[in-house]
């Protein structure tokens, strides 16, 4: 199916909106939604965080963020569907009640809700928002939010606020999780961690796992190819924010029916993912 044809299937930014809100009235003690700014068309950047209110202990920031790719769309969804996984079997699952006792979530859904909703890579600007990060490796080296895009900024400033110990994002056109760095053949810090977890997640993901195209599902950013102003570097570098991407799909607009497989495929990484925030 042609991408514009598979569009018409999805939600719309306001759609994703409106269930985010939904899951938050329907679960006032495990979440609270708030926005880290606005997009370039006026749109919050809407992240719903997932935790047990009652529980007052200082807790380990995690973070989640996809479609940062306007068209890049199966992890928004994946996103919408593990904030509504993780709060309906709170109290029914035992490693969910743990996690969420324990863990502090953020989920950014859509980085790039303009993009998603214009079908295409850029945001309203036609800017690469994972181009548009500071770089330690070229000129552009000053951690500042001056001349980037506003969801840039936002989420700048949102790790200012946050001291985020573990994230991940989510990309489509591949089927892989790749690693630091994207913008330098050297070793990242946490090297070994990083590619462990990284090699965890697609484990755990059968389709992933059993990749032809990349040993053991996993690559190293640069040597796959060089990729400058990338956000999961700048978060690493920056903020000490072990970051991994996750390319979820070779298309990156498949048919909407497939995304339940794709959750399927994918919930044990996820879940997998944040409880390793506990070990390190």
């Amino acid at each position: 199916m042609h991408a514009f044809a598979a569009k018409d299937q999805y939600p719309t930014p306001e759609d994703i909106a409106h269930k985010l809100s939904t899951l938050n009235t329907q679960f006032p003690q495990l979440s609270e939604l708030y926005t880290i700014g606005k997009s370039t068309k006026k749109r919050d950047l809407w992240v719903i965080k997932l935790t047990n209110k009652e529980s007052k202990k200082d807790k380990p920031k995690f973070k989640y963020i996809a479609n940062m790719h306007g068209d890049e769309i199966v992890g928004r969804e994946l996103m919408v569907l593990l904030a509504e996984d993780l709060l309906k079997n709170y109290g029914k699952e035992q490693r969910i009640t743990q996690l969420l006792d324990n863990t502090e979530i953020h989920i950014l859904a859509s980085m790039n809700p303009d993009g998603a909703a214009l079908g295409r890579r850029g945001n309203a600007n036609n800017v690469d928002l994972n181009r548009d990060f500071p770089d330690f490796t070229t000129r552009d080296n000053a951690d500042t939010t001056n001349g980037r895009q506003l969801e840039t900024k936002a989420v700048m400033n949102w790790q200012n606020q946050i001291a985020f110990k573990l994230s991940a994002n989510f990309h489509g056109g591949a089927e892989v999780v790749n690693y630091p760095w994207d913008t330098s053949p050297d070793q990242c810090p946490n090297h070994d961690l990083i590619k462990d977890l990284s090699l965890e997640y697609a484990t755990n993901a059968p389709y992933m796992a059993t990749s032809t195209v990349f040993n053991n599902g996993i690559t190293n950013g640069f040597e796959w190819y060089e990729v400058n102003g990338g956000m999961q570097d700048w978060s690493i570098n920056w903020k000490k924010d072990l970051q991994v991407t996750v390319e979820l799909s070779d298309e990156k607009w498949p048919n909407y029916s497939t995304i339940s497989y794709y959750y399927q495929e994918n919930r044990e990484s996820l879940i997998r993912y944040i409880e390793r925030i506990h070990t390190f």
